[in-house]
């Protein structure tokens, strides 16, 4: 049928087969070039903006850093002793089983024994475990806003909790305040992207968040409370989700 057609258009217009079929060639050609070209400027345009949220997110790290620098705390004289004399038994090997509250906690100071192992009863080293649960948590409230609402969200949640006052003086403190907002910030940002990524990693991802809350009760035995807001999460997701819902 192609050849019949160029035959045709040939004899209509007075031209020669080949020269049909050479313009079809390149139109066709040019085409491809400017799809090319397309698809290379969406890329190039893709990788800036990436590069700007990844810089904009960096120096929300640094104010976040330079905020509990500047108000650091360590050693606090309210529960964190208690906390911090269970944390250097298991560092010097003369751990045991403990039965009232604080001893319950062992997701608020078991972690705390290993860089006290390594580094010495410092109090630097007493701040390495709820820091590194603050970074947690701001990372995983901006990630979950950034797949809801797009960067700019994202930028200002994580802003929001690198200022937040009480996870500016808990997040040096052996105390479960801050390790376990890192947590349960951590494990509704797997939600969030268990219902927004691929179907066949929900599943794993929605367990990797059961886990996380898990961590919660291990930090302080609240998680009876918080456990709704997680299951409250998982519903509204999976019907926004499945409704094609948009929430940016």
């Amino acid at each position: 049928r192609r050849e019949t057609c160029v035959a045709e258009a040939a004899r209509d217009h007075g031209l020669a087969a080949a020269q049909i079929e050479e313009w079809q060639r390149r139109f066709v050609r040019a085409g491809e070039e400017a799809l090319r070209d397309e698809a290379l400027a969406a890329s190039r345009c893709a990788w800036a903006r990436s590069r700007w949220f990844a810089v904009a997110l960096a120096a929300v790290c640094l104010l976040w850093l330079g905020l509990r620098v500047a108000y650091f705390n360590g050693y606090y004289t309210e529960d964190a002793p208690g906390y911090v004399t269970e944390a250097v038994d298991l560092a010097l090997g003369r751990y045991h089983a403990r039965e009232y509250v604080t001893g319950l906690n062992v997701g608020t100071y078991l972690p705390v024994a290993l860089p006290l192992a390594v580094f010495g009863k410092t109090e630097a080293a007493l701040s390495i475990w709820p820091l590194a649960c603050s970074l947690l948590g701001l990372l995983s409230l901006a990630g979950a806003a950034r797949i809801l609402f797009g960067d700019r969200a994202a930028l200002l949640a994580g802003l929001l909790y690198a200022t937040y006052p009480g996870d500016v003086f808990f997040s040096t403190v052996v105390m479960p305040d801050a390790i376990q907002a890192g947590w349960l910030t951590f494990s509704m940002y797997l939600v969030v992207s268990a219902c927004a990524g691929p179907v066949r990693w929900r599943r794993w991802r929605l367990t990797a968040a059961g886990l996380a809350m898990g961590c919660c009760m291990l930090v302080r035995a609240n998680a009876a409370v918080l456990l709704p807001v997680g299951v409250v999460a998982v519903i509204v997701l999976a019907r926004a989700c499945a409704g094609g819902t948009t929430l940016r």
